[in-house]
């Protein structure tokens, strides 16, 4: 419904997604106690899927109809290439060179602090950067679309040509 107001409201709504997450976040991996940091997971795991409608909705939005499949796939490959390939390791190898304990933290009690900070410094540096892009980037979103419709019109107009040409 947003959208029919602003042309960017999708965009907008997978920024502010991400930006409201960063807090939750944070406090949800500070937290020791078990149900501040359930509640907080769960409104961080709520505020990170936000994005996943509109960001489809509004990839389909700006590419022509005949290449909306593959600009899902696309979008789909490189998220995938970029968060899940390697992320992991890289939150692995900061959370390694973050234990003071050399290996023992589990004997010594001390588990889980030191992925929580490899965690801090990767995911909400990303979260933030991510909602910032989605903020600034709704306002192109109406010059994008436009284009794809523009686009969309110019190729049925051709094909119609084309038809009426063949038939004559």
């Amino acid at each position: 419904m947003l959208n029919r107001r602003h042309a960017g409201a999708r965009v907008l709504v997978c920024g502010i997604g991400f930006l409201l997450a960063v807090p939750a976040y944070a406090v949800a991996l500070l937290a020791n106690n078990l149900v501040l940091f359930t509640i907080f997971f769960i409104l961080t795991a709520f505020l990170l899927t936000i994005y996943t409608g509109p960001s489809t909705a509004a990839t389909q939005d700006v590419v022509p109809s005949r290449l909306r499949s593959s600009a899902i796939a696309l979008s789909l490959l490189i998220a995938h290439m970029l968060g899940d390939a390697f992320a992991p390791t890289l939150v692995g190898v900061m959370a390694t060179s973050f234990d003071p304990t050399g290996g023992e933290h589990f004997r010594l009690g001390m588990a889980g602090h030191d992925l929580a900070t490899a965690l801090l410094y990767t995911c909400l540096p990303a979260l933030f950067i991510a909602g910032l892009i989605g903020v600034s980037g709704a306002r192109w979103m109406a010059e994008d679309i436009h284009e794809a419709q523009r686009v969309d019109v110019q190729e049925l107009t051709e094909q119609a040509n084309g038809v009426v040409g063949m038939t004559q």
